[in-house]
């Protein structure tokens, strides 16, 4: 009663097309919802994320929530999740990508969710990482643990939005490391980023990664 008298006097509007939310929706109304380019995939098939590393990382599974496409519904999404600080949506989003995951057996051996980590500095900036808010709606679906602090972003790199492969490779080659003193006790980590373009960043963090653990991937959209 409560809550249908809230919603009466301030109806929640769709974070897409800003149209009011009926009830039983959550942040995108069902029309939206209906439009979102969903990544198709099905148990035991080989991702195209998984391709992108092939030669490059070991990666135990790889997976995506969206298939990226401009002026798409999940673009407008990521985009108030990265540069409108809109934290709820990266929580939404995410819920939507751990539930996606529980139902692949790929994923089920996943003993802790580890988000790409940004500069300090640009963190405070921007307030949060967006990987981190994203990863935080996976582990609370999944009931996996969140870790942070033990993966670190030690280099603030040049963007990577106009540079080819090769250079967005050379760019992070050395932009991570990792704590010691934060070792997780998970042998298999789900490393968790925004959008894969050409997987420079999380061929970065992984190849750091696997030489102590397991690691699989998933992010919310790729192109």
């Amino acid at each position: 009663m409560l809550t249908s008298l809230i919603d009466l006097l301030y109806p929640r509007i769709c974070a897409s097309c800003a149209e009011p939310i009926q009830p039983g929706d959550d942040m995108v109304c069902h029309s939206c919802f209906s439009k979102m380019a969903f990544c198709p995939y099905r148990s035991g098939q080989i991702h195209p994320i998984e391709k992108i590393f092939w030669g490059r990382s070991a990666v135990a599974a790889a997976t995506s929530l969206l298939v990226f496409s401009k002026q798409g519904i999940g673009q407008e999404l990521l985009h108030r999740l990265k540069y409108k600080g809109d934290r709820e949506i990266g929580v939404y989003m995410g819920k939507l990508l751990g539930n996606r995951l529980s139902e692949y057996p790929e994923f089920a051996k996943v003993e802790g969710v580890i988000p790409v980590p940004l500069f300090e500095r640009k963190k405070q900036l921007r307030g949060y990482n967006q990987s981190e808010v994203v990863a935080g709606g996976i582990a609370e679906v999944t009931g996996k643990p969140l870790i942070t602090n033990y993966l670190q972003r030690i280099e603030n790199n040049s963007s990577q939005t106009r540079k080819g492969r090769l250079e967005r490779s050379e760019n992070v080659r050395s932009a991570f490391s990792l704590d010691p003193r934060r070792f997780p006790n998970a042998e298999h980590l789900l490393l968790i980023d925004d959008v894969i373009t050409t997987g420079s960043t999380l061929e970065a963090c992984i190849n750091l990664l696997s030489g102590r653990h397991k690691v699989s991937v998933a992010t919310l959209a790729y192109q």
